[in-house]
């Protein structure tokens, strides 16, 4: 939303364009000396454009200062001509456009910086600035949303008009005029439908000086609800799986019995006649509404609140699978997906060796083979549901251990120990049955060459003991070795 063109100076509509150099400062904006806590401001949610009343309110003029003194930065307008088209709180004043460049490594650390500072805590500081929404680098974040997040933006054409080269903030009328507690220090208790001090909205109050700390008591804040006001308004966020909440608002006459009628796109959503309704897969795609009915003897008015977003995909939980079993080669594991699924979950298994992908190991139990052995196995879970975004989930991955022998005898050498005679190893009977090797050792030390089962004696063996290892290999299973006892001194021969 870059402003080339702003209304006259004479209007009292401009702020300095300005850039200001590379920002410093390692803290947040600093709060009010003295801001009352417990407690967190009144909201109303969104307040869209009604009038066209441009000139700069001092919230958004002070917060755009706040922000550029701090992280840098330059403004990029506050006001917008009421002929310009299109719904904006930039022709309220309401609005600002702060000049930062997501091409730019620097200007994104310092945007991120700022919008944790405001998102933090449920979004304390939104509440306390009164900020409705932000757009930055094509994605949208709006206090009435939280559960939502950062939701991606629809591309609008140009990098300007995709908000990659400004952010955007939008107010609500009393974060506009400085009327919540980070400009006055008290809680807004009774928010104000417009400019304070006109009409039926409360006096203005001063605002009052900054702290030379930029911390505070924190404050327990809780999800988004909106403040009573003079149509219905609805809690909550537009997901499947959530569960939203009617307002009524303050137009209905005292003693009047309410009903409710949720719509989906404009139409009656059968049975959905209660104070909440769950969002299920049928609203993917709509937008959300609800009308209340007052009754009061025989007069009955109806209100209808305003559209939420169009409803998003629910997020599915993510708790890590489940795998009991020994990881070991031919010890069968069994995987569980977790908890907290809704009805009509499916999973879809996948057992994986150092990340990558087994063949054909797609069945909720898995017994490792031996290719398995001194890798890392581990279970992948995909769980979709109907109106959901599928999700992805991995077991903690455990190195897969070998079988030891059931039976690894002792081998015994058999024959005269007598230069020019002939030793025989016998190895015993091995389970499971292995492949076996042989290595003859003289005085505990390998003799170069012999790794037969039999060995005849030189004259190098003369008054030595003699000894043989016998080492058995089968996959999937610990190469184990067994020795025998070393034979009596080698005699001479006869």
């Amino acid at each position: 939303m870059r402003i080339r063109n702003l209304i006259a100076a004479a209007c009292a509509l401009l702020i300095a364009l300005t850039p200001i150099g590379i920002a410093r400062a390692a803290s947040n904006p600093p709060p009010p000396a003295a801001l009352e806590t417990p407690g967190i401001d009144a909201h109303l949610g969104y307040q869209p454009q009604q009038s066209c009343t441009p000139s700069a309110k001092r919230g958004t003029t002070a917060l755009l200062k706040a922000l550029i003194k701090n992280w840098g930065g330059s403004s990029w307008g506050i006001s917008r001509f009421c002929t310009s088209g299109g719904t904006s709180e930039h022709k309220e004043g309401r609005a600002l456009d702060w000049h930062m460049d997501s091409r730019k490594a620097k200007d994104r650390a310092k945007v991120d910086q700022m919008i944790r500072w405001v998102t933090a805590n449920n979004g304390e500081v939104a509440y306390r600035l009164g900020i409705m929404y932000i757009i930055w680098n094509q994605k949208i974040w709006s206090i009435y949303y939280q559960e939502l997040g950062w939701r991606k933006m629809a591309s609008r054409g140009s990098w300007t008009a995709n908000h990659k080269d400004h952010v955007h903030i939008s107010l609500s009328w009393d974060g506009a005029m400085g009327q919540t507690s980070w400009w006055t220090g008290a809680v807004l208790r009774v928010p104000n439908q417009g400019r304070c001090g006109t009409g039926s909205n409360a006096a203005c109050v001063d605002q009052v000086k900054r702290s030379s700390s930029s911390s505070w008591p924190k404050v327990t804040v809780g999800p988004f609800r909106p403040y009573p006001s003079t149509v219905p308004a609805i809690a909550g966020s537009a997901r499947v799986g959530l569960t939203l909440a009617v307002v009524p608002g303050t137009w209905t006459p005292p003693g009047a019995t309410l009903s409710y009628q949720w719509q989906r796109a404009g139409k009656a959503i059968p049975d959905a006649t209660a104070e909440r309704y769950r969002i299920t897969a049928s609203d993917l795609g709509k937008a959300i509404r609800v009308k209340v009915s007052a009754t009061l003897g025989s007069t009955t008015v109806s209100k209808t609140s305003d559209s939420t977003t169009n409803t998003v995909a629910g997020v599915l939980p993510t708790p890590r699978p489940v795998v009991t079993g020994q990881s070991q080669f031919g010890s069968p594991l069994t995987g569980a997906p977790g908890d907290g699924f809704p009805d009509g979950t499916t999973f879809a298994y996948q057992w994986q060796r150092d990340s990558k992908n087994i063949a054909s190991a797609t069945a909720a139990s898995y017994t490792p083979t031996s290719k398995d052995v001194g890798h890392a196995v581990r279970l992948r879970v995909r769980a979709s549901a109907t109106g959901y975004a599928t999700v992805s989930t991995y077991s903690v991955a455990r190195t897969v251990q070998p079988r030891a022998f059931t039976a690894a005898p002792t081998p015994v050498v058999s024959g005269d120990p007598l230069v020019g005679g002939t030793l025989r190893a016998t190895p015993g009977v091995w389970q499971p049955t292995a492949s076996l090797s042989y290595q003859w050792y003289r005085d505990g030390k390998q003799v170069s060459g012999q790794t037969k089962s039999s060995y005849r004696l030189g004259k190098a063996d003369l008054g030595k003991r003699v000894h043989v290892r016998v080492r058995a290999t089968l996959a999937g299973y610990a190469t184990t070795s067994t020795y025998s006892e070393p034979t009596a001194k080698v005699g001479a021969a006869r």
